[in-house]
C-alpha cells in the first residue's frame, strides 16, 4: 500500500511496483556516488588549502625577518666597507656564531677579520658584475636591491615565452630554457620519427609578496604514419598563485589547472601545491633555487621542488591512458642540476628528474627524466640550438615517452 494524502492506494499492478522500487534503487545507489563527488571536491580543496598553509609556515617555524642594509650603513657615508658588508651578511643569512668565534680558545667575542675572512666568498658575490659590478664600498640601497638570495618577483608588462611553467617567474632570460620545436628520433619499439614541441606561455601579474600568472603550457609529439592515439598531446591551461617568504628563502605555488588535447577529447581537472627553498643549506656548502658562481666562467643552479597534486578524469580520450573517473592523489616533486658557461663560452647544460608517486592505491605513478645541451646564437641567450633527451611516463596524462630532439630554442 502506498499513502497519498489521506487514503491508501492500493499497488494493482507488477509494472507500477517495479517503477516505486526501481525509483528507491536508484535513490539509494546515487548516495556512493554523490559521497564520491564530495571526496573528490575535498581533496582537490587539501592540495590547494596545503599551499597556503604552508606559506605562513615559516613566519612561525623560522622567525621570518627582513634585515636591510641600511641598519649596517656606516652613518656618515651611508655606505658600506668590507667589514660592515660583512656583518650584513651574517644577519641577513642567518650564519651561526659557532661559525664566527671559537671559545675554546678563549675568543668569547666577534673578531672582525675573522669574520671577514669566513665571509669572503659572499663577499665577492656581492662585487660580481650581475650584482652590484663594484667592490666595496656599497651603497645599503644596491644591497637591498641586490639581495642575492631573493627572488625578484617579474614586471607584468610581457607575456612570456618559456620551456616548462617552472621558468616562468624568472625575468632574467640567461636564468631560463625556452620553449622548443624540433625533429625527434623515436626509439620506442616499432617507433618512427617524429615532429615535437614544448613550451609555456605566461603573463606573470605581481602583488606585495606574490604574484599570479595565468598560463598555457604545451607538450606535443607527433609520430609520422602512426596511428594517432600512439600521439602525444597535452595542453594545460592553469592559474596559479605563488608567494614569497618575506626573508625571500621560501617561494609556495598553488595551481588549480585544467589539461586536454587540442581537439578537447580528454579532459583532466586537478590542483598541485609545491615550495621551494631559495638560498644556502646549512653549513653553506651548497646554494639552492638559483644560478650561483664557480669560479669565473660557470655558474650552476640546482633546484628542489617538492609537489603534491590531486587529478581527476573528467572524460577519456585517445591521447590518454587515464579512464573516466580515475581519481589519483599522489605526491612528488622536481629536482634538477644546471650549469652556464659565461663569457664567450654560449653554452648550458643540464639534467632533471620529476616524478609523482601515488598516495593509497588508485593511481598510477609517473616519472620524466632529461638531460639536455643548448648552444646558444645570440647574445641574450634567447635562441639557441639544442639537443634533448627524454624518458619516462608524462605526469597528468600517464603517456610513454622516449625520444631524442633536435631543435630550436626560444625565449621572450
Amino acid at each position: 500500500m502506498i499513502k497519498s494524502g489521506a487514503e491508501f492506494l492500493p499497488i494493482t499492478s507488477v509494472q507500477e511496483k517495479f517503477n516505486v522500487e526501481s525509483a528507491f534503487e536508484v535513490i539509494v545507489s546515487s548516495i556512493p556516488q554523490q559521497n564520491a563527488i564530495v571526496m573528490k571536491q575535498k581533496k582537490f580543496f587539501l592540495v590547494l588549502f596545503s599551499a597556503f598553509f604552508l606559506s605562513l609556515t615559516p613566519v612561525v617555524a623560522f622567525g621570518d625577518r627582513t634585515v636591510s642594509a641600511q641598519k649596517f650603513a656606516d652613518p656618515t657615508s651611508k655606505k658600506l666597507d668590507r667589514n660592515r658588508a660583512a656583518f650584513y651578511l651574517i644577519f641577513r643569512d642567518d650564519v651561526p656564531v659557532s661559525k664566527l668565534s671559537d671559545p675554546t680558545s678563549g675568543q668569547i667575542s666577534l673578531d672582525t677579520l675573522r669574520v671577514v675572512r669566513l665571509m669572503g666568498d659572499a663577499l665577492n658575490d656581492l662585487a660580481d658584475k650581475t650584482q652590484t659590478g663594484h667592490p666595496a664600498p656599497w651603497t645599503w640601497e644596491e644591497l637591498d636591491n641586490r639581495y642575492l638570495d631573493k627572488p625578484h618577483p617579474p614586471s607584468p608588462e610581457f607575456i612570456r615565452l618559456r620551456g616548462s611553467f617552472s621558468d616562468l617567474r624568472e625575468s632574467d632570460l640567461t636564468k631560463t630554457k625556452g620553449a622548443t620545436i624540433g625533429f625527434s628520433n623515436n626509439r620506442l619499439p616499432d617507433g618512427k620519427n617524429t615532429w615535437n614541441s614544448q613550451g609555456a606561455l605566461g603573463l606573470p601579474v605581481s602583488f606585495a609578496h606574490g604574484e599570479f600568472i595565468p598560463a598555457l603550457t604545451w607538450n606535443v609529439n607527433k609520430v609520422e604514419g602512426i596511428a594517432a592515439d600512439q600521439n602525444t598531446e597535452e595542453l594545460n591551461f592553469s592559474l596559479p598563485l605563488i608567494k614569497y617568504s618575506e626573508n625571500g628563502h621560501f617561494v609556495y605555488q598553488a595551481k588549480p589547472y585544467f589539461q586536454t588535447d587540442f581537439s578537447i577529447d580528454y579532459k583532466v581537472f586537478g590542483a598541485e601545491a609545491a615550495a621551494e627553498y631559495i638560498g644556502y643549506l646549512p653549513g653553506r656548502v651548497l646554494q639552492l633555487g638559483g644560478y650561483y658562481y664557480i669560479g669565473d666562467v660557470l655558474r650552476y643552479q640546482v633546484r628542489i621542488i617538492p609537489k603534491m597534486d590531486y587529478s581527476s578524469t573528467n572524460q577519456e580520450g585517445i591521447h590518454t591512458t587515464r579512464k573516466k573517473g580515475d581519481d589519483w592523489l599522489r605526491a612528488g616533486g622536481l629536482t634538477s642540476l644546471d650549469f652556464q658557461f659565461l663569457e664567450h663560452i654560449p653554452f648550458t647544460v643540464g639534467t632533471a628528474y620529476e616524478f609523482l608517486q601515488r598516495v593509497g592505491r588508485n593511481g598510477t605513478n609517473g616519472n620524466e627524466f632529461s638531460a639536455y645541451g643548448t648552444y646558444w646564437v645570440n647574445e641574450k641567450k634567447s635562441v639557441g640550438l639544442t639537443l634533448k633527451y627524454s624518458k619516462g611516463k608524462t605526469l597528468v596524462a600517464a603517456k610513454k615517452i622516449d625520444l631524442l630532439t633536435v631543435g630550436l630554442e626560444w625565449k621572450h
